[in-house]
This record gives C-alpha cells, structure tokens and sequence, in this order.
C-alpha cells in the first residue's frame, strides 16, 4: 500500500503516516524488496515465528536425508570393501539430520521424540558396526611407514587413497577443532569421551573472550552472555594473559584434544549441548607431523 490507503485503513493522517514511514527507513525497520511500476518496494523487518523456524529446519534437514538415503540405495545394491567409506558418510548425514531434529520444538515439545530417540540407538549401531567393519579391511590404512608421512601433505594421502576406499578420509583420524565462543563448560565432551583424549583445561582464555562477536554472544545462554558482556564493558584495556580458574568453579576453561589418544569417534561433537551445531567439530583431516613427532618422540 502507499501513504493514502495506510492513512484512510488506519486514521492517522497521511503527513504522520509518512513521517512514521520515513523514521522507520531511517532506523532500518523498513527494507528495500524490489521495485514496481517506477516505484520503491518495501516490507518491514520481522523476527520468523517459531513454526517457521521449525519448518525451515525440517525442511533443509529432509533435503539432506534425501541425498543421504540415495546413497545408501546407491551403496547396498553390490556393497564392497570401496564402498565402505561411503556407507559410513552417509550414516553420519543420517547422524546429524536425527541431531539437527531433536533441537526443533513446538510449543516447547520436540516432534516425535520417541521415534527420534529410537533411530539414535539405531543409528549408533550402525555407525559402530561400519567403522568396525572399515576398520578391518587393508585399504583403510595407507602401506607407508611413519618417515613417510611425516614429509607427506595430508590432502594428498587423503586423495591416493579415496579410489580405493569411495571416500576421502581415513577411519580413525581426524582434528578436533574447538569453538571457543560455543563452549559452555559442562564438561559434557570429557565425560563423553570413551577415549580419554579430551579434557577441559582450567584456564580462561580471556583476551580471546573480546573477539566474540554481538551474534556469537546471542546465541549463548543469557547468564553466559551477561558474564562476557560484562567483562568487556569493566575492562579498561584488553587483557594479554589467560587466567587460572579455581578448581571450584566449573564451567569456564579450555578444551584440549590429546590426539596420541583420539579415535575420531565424533562422540564429543555430539554430546556437545553448545549452539548452532555445538562448540566441537570433527575436522577430517590428521594433522601427521604432530602425531608423528609425539610417536617417534615416545619411542
């Protein structure tokens, strides 16, 4: 509608109606969509209601179940010792999409729990059954010695090996990578941990705390995004050194990843009850020289 039929639907006159128009352009509540017949479109800004958040996430999460089940038919027609990989990347689409549905709600209650809650003990033991089953075979496991690989770029191993294995990384290997922003300090990941390999670390890394940005801090729960706000607003300049958390006072450290110990089960990834997809991510690629010196170094 333009300023006549807005003043004549809502009784305000049609100078007020502008000027509220033009307030709102200035504080970015209205925003340019498009033009029609010469003239500017524009719609006002709006926060999605949570069904269409719901219904959003269900629908990018069916179109990954899609590709995921096209694969696995792919896979099971005349499965063998190449196609494993594949199997198991396809699991964990599977894996993630049950993930991604437990976080949507309506009306505080999550769709069909109990289904979901079956496929995880479902779906655990499949993906345990082909990591075995990978694991087993010769072809998972590049025939070099460890000088090789200390002098060999990750990609490129990853790549001699993806014809024979359907899938570029190597079971059991990968880098833990932690989203400092994310982490909410319940110690969820370490005591998850069949390996042992990960641990939260009492020590703040406070100046890393000032390169938060205002998004990564919404997404925090309130206390959490408060305590972070607060110390950048009382800090007089930005601190250089990280800080000892008491023992006392859980819920604030470091996560340290020990990868002589780390299997890459992705346990970790999903226990981790941070935002988004949570503050741990499974980068499937091994970082060699380091795993590698710690080998030589303890032998």
């Amino acid at each position: 509608m333009t300023v006549k039929p807005l003043a004549e639907k809502t009784g305000i006159s049609t100078d007020r109606v502008f000027q509220h128009l033009v307030t709102m352009k200035r504080n970015e509540v209205l925003t340019t969509v498009g033009e029609d017949n010469g003239f500017l479109v524009y719609d006002v800004q709006r926060t999605p209601t949570a069904l269409e958040m719901a219904l959003r996430t269900i629908s990018d999460t069916a179109l990954r179940l899609a590709e995921a089940k096209a694969e696995l038919e792919a896979v099971i027609e005349e499965i063998g010792p190449k196609d494993i990989g594949r199997l198991a990347a396809a699991f964990e689409t599977l894996s993630r999409a049950r993930d991604k549905l437990m976080t949507v709600t309506v009306d505080g209650s999550i769709i069909a729990e109990d289904v979901l809650e079956a496929v995880e003990e479902n779906l655990r033991s499949a993906v345990l059954l082909t990591y075995r089953t990978r694991a087993k075979l010769p072809s998972t496991r590049p025939k070099v010695t460890v000088s090789d690989l200390t002098e060999v770029d990750v990609p490129s191993v990853l790549e001699e090996y993806k014809s024979q294995m359907g899938y570029a990384p190597l079971l059991g290997f990968g880098t833990i990578e932690w989203k400092h922003s994310r982490c909410l300090g319940c110690k969820s990941c370490e005591i998850a941990c069949p390996e042992d390999a990960i641990e939260l670390k009492p020590v703040l890394r406070l100046p890393e705390i000032f390169s938060f940005t205002e998004e990564e801090v919404s997404e925090l729960p309130v206390n959490r995004a408060l305590f972070y706000e607060t110390v950048k607003t009382l800090a007089a300049t930005k601190p250089k050194d990280n800080v000892i958390v008491p023992e006392d006072s859980p819920g604030f450290g470091s996560v340290e990843v020990d990868l002589w110990l780390c299997v890459a089960c992705r346990t970790c990834v999903r226990r981790c009850p941070g935002p988004e997809e949570g503050a741990l991510e499974l980068e499937l690629k091994w970082s060699l020289p380091e795993v590698v010196k710690k080998m030589t170094s303890q032998t």
